[in-house]
């Protein structure tokens, strides 16, 4: 009598109180686990609780904050069967409690600061938080954390490599090579996907530096059993495959008739930037050195040596004329041997077409057009006009050496008309007479020419557009 509850709490829990004379409370026994003073109750006098009322006084409670959550990530992209872990940082004061969601449904048993799954699948795909639970008194706050969005990357199953490889070699004596002769492993039937790689062996250990489809023989490989395996970077396993002939030392039995002139070297195609010559194989031979005539040297100069038929000499500068011969080799154990030098290519590479092109009406029947070209004189530049009746473009005129000529349809000839004014910076101009007054539309493209040698012709332009002839033209 005469006293009142002030404050209770259960196992460190502030309660809240509903009744000053008298509570009844609630005790799990999880509560009682937790050992001695479950329950701590204090009293104040009811006179001094009254005055306090009166002056609009009371005990002030503690209210809980929601915590503040950081994940250590927010997107993770793991392989099948790779441990997934979600890390989060609590910021709060109070009890706390923890739960983890996927895609807004609670994990069981997920109730730390940390998410772990041991191995993903594809059913672990979706979106993770955390929810925390801050307890203080007799009051919760719940906060969520932003998601985590897991993708499971599905792994892909083991395939076996498979196929047939073969060796080949280009000795002219059947089931014998000799150093110098060349092997060639042939991959065929096979199931890859990716690169593959190669590896040839003497007698089962590898050959330092033999990392290609070929192999070219030494003397160190004479009397030894030649092999190859063949793997991928995406497949498993190996293929291989061992030369069924020996290895030699090049006697004088074993030589062969002196290599023969390369013959049918042709241009297969010129760029402004590169040129690509090719020919006939030589029987015997090893392989194939390329000449190149340099202008400062005043000689050919060796330039590339290879096993193919063909080769591409890049970055070239467009609208120049450039030298080739080629000649094959043979190895042998004096030395290489050499077959005489095919005829000489000679080629000017594409020029560059002509640029800042411009074309407009003067008068009536009257065109000037203007285009440039660090060439200069030294090109000839055609010129042709669309003819609607044919929608196809013509030859309408050509600018050759600084004189300005124009076609004749009929008897398949040029007749001069004017000089054309050429500048030092390469600018074009000419004056084209006799124009329809229609709509008109013209195109031009350089070419550069030297006795015997293949002409070196450029694209065409942009296509120029004339407006047809107004009133407004004086």
């Amino acid at each position: 009598e005469g006293y009142a509850l002030e404050e209770v709490v259960v196992a460190g829990k502030v309660q809240k109180i509903t009744n000053p004379k008298s509570m009844a409370l609630s005790l799990s026994y999880a509560d009682l686990a937790e050992g001695a003073n479950i329950v701590d109750a204090k009293f104040v006098a009811s006179s001094v609780l009254e005055q306090e009322e009166s002056r609009g006084e009371g005990v002030a409670l503690p209210t809980a904050v929601p915590a503040t959550i950081q994940l250590g990530s927010y997107k993770q992209d793991v392989k099948e069967g790779d441990p997934i872990q979600i890390e989060a940082t609590v910021t709060s004061s109070g009890i706390l409690s923890y739960q983890w969601y996927k895609d807004g449904v609670a994990l069981p048993g997920a109730t730390a600061t940390t998410l772990k799954i041991a191995a993903a699948s594809s059913q672990d795909a979706g979106n993770y938080r955390l929810d925390v639970t801050t307890t203080v008194g007799a009051t919760n706050a719940l906060a969520s954390s932003n998601a985590c969005a897991v993708s499971v990357v599905p792994s892909k199953p083991t395939v076996a490599l498979q196929g047939t490889v073969a060796i080949h070699s280009n000795s002219d004596t059947p089931n014998v090579s000799h150093p110098g002769n060349t092997l060639t492993a042939t991959v065929t039937g096979s199931n890859h996907t990716g690169t593959l790689s190669y590896q040839w062996y003497a007698n089962q250990i590898a050959i330092a530096g033999a990392v290609h489809s070929f192999y070219t023989l030494t003397d160190a490989e004479i009397g030894k059993t030649l092999s190859v395996k063949v793997s991928s970077n995406v497949e498993t396993g190996q293929l291989s495959a061992t030369y069924g002939g020996k290895i030699e030392a090049l006697t004088a039995k074993a030589s062969t008739a002196p290599l023969k002139k390369v013959t049918s070297l042709k241009l297969v195609f010129d760029t402004t930037k590169s040129v690509k010559l090719k020919w006939k194989k030589v029987t015997g031979a090893n392989g194939y050195q390329i000449y190149r005539y340099n202008p400062s040297k005043k000689k050919f100069v060796k330039i590339k040596t290879t096993s193919s038929t063909s080769y591409i000499d890049k970055k070239k500068t467009e609208g120049t004329a450039y030298r080739y011969k080629v000649r094959a080799y043979r190895k042998s154990s004096s030395g290489n041997e050499y077959g005489a030098f095919s005829k000489e290519m000679k080629v000017i590479t594409k020029p560059n077409a002509p640029t800042k092109q411009t074309a407009k009406r003067t008068s009536e029947g009257t065109v000037q057009m203007s285009f440039y070209s660090k060439h200069g004189k030294a090109a000839e530049y055609l010129i042709q006009k669309y003819n609607s009746k044919s929608e196809e473009f013509t030859n309408a005129f050509r600018v050759k050496k600084g004189k300005l000529y124009k076609y004749n349809s009929k008897s398949k000839k040029w007749k001069y008309v004017s000089k054309a004014k050429i500048t030092k910076k390469g600018k074009i101009t000419i004056t084209l007479a006799d124009q329809e007054n229609t709509k008109l539309k013209y195109r031009i493209r350089a070419s550069i020419a030297k006795s015997g040698y293949k002409t070196g012709t450029s694209t065409f332009c942009k296509t120029l557009t004339v407006k047809a002839a107004t009133e407004d033209i004086q």
